[in-house]
């Protein structure tokens, strides 16, 4: 058996997800449903990230195992081929037996991009937010500096079971703006479900002056997640790399 690591780039748009869903769109089904299509042999993908409905990526990864011989190159031509064109592989290359997407990633990116500006944008209509005003960076950045290290994060993830282990570290938080985008990079080994999207929110509260950066420590404590901010959209939101 060969393992194959898959590099993904694709727009969430339309899809209902990463993970596979009875009846409905995902990123998963599709991916897999071509591998069979290209290879004539049923394979179980393993994403290194369930990215929700409408959320994308740059640099999602994943592996399935394979009796083929098809060489790597040829596979990802074919793939590439086949795929919908709103999925690409970026790269496909053989891996240890013992690699695994998920279980063996040390660390996870995602981006977060807003628009600013009066009007919205047209072409990348479904890969940011709009704000209409540019929020205070500098207290958005102090805020974001008290999530930094290994805390309880159950107050920024949503559907999560009182039994869930929900301690994860985040090693960094980047705001940046560049030309009329604010780009956010979260940087950690693990994220809870919509728990960047609820960082994000929360961030813009501060950056719009509803609430003083120094409450996010409160919020963090409190492990509640009505006291956090709103789960922001998910079309600005990108799985932008896994490390391993």
């Amino acid at each position: 058996m060969r393992n194959i690591r898959l590099i993904i780039e694709y727009d969430g748009t339309n899809y209902n997800g990463w993970q596979v869903q009875k009846n409905l769109p995902t990123v998963q089904a599709a991916i897999a449903g071509t591998i069979r299509d290209c290879l004539n042999e049923n394979v179980a993908v393993h994403g290194a990230g369930r990215t929700d409905s409408g959320v994308h990526a740059l640099g999602q990864t994943a592996n399935f195992f394979t009796r083929s011989k098809m060489p790597a190159s040829t596979l990802l031509k074919a793939l590439n081929a086949h795929l919908p064109k709103d999925i690409a592989i970026q790269k496909l290359d053989e891996v240890s037996e013992n690699f695994h997407s998920q279980y063996s990633a040390k660390i996870k990116i995602y981006r977060y991009f807003l628009y600013i500006g009066r009007s919205r944008p047209a072409v990348n209509r479904n890969f940011c937010v709009t704000l209409r005003r540019k929020p205070d960076l500098k207290s958005m950045k102090k805020a974001a500096k008290l999530l930094l290290g290994t805390h309880d994060f159950r107050a920024f993830g949503t559907k999560t079971a009182d039994d869930k282990n929900t301690v994860r570290t985040l090693y960094n938080i980047t705001i940046s703006k560049r030309g009329q985008y604010l780009v956010t990079d979260v940087k950690g080994n693990g994220f809870l479900y919509n728990m960047v999207r609820t960082i994000m929110g929360t961030l813009l509260l501060v950056g719009e002056g509803k609430i003083p950066p120094e409450d996010v420590k409160n919020i963090l404590n409190s492990r509640n997640r009505c006291k956090a901010g709103p789960t922001a959209p998910a079309k600005g939101l990108f799985l932008q790399k896994i490390i391993y």
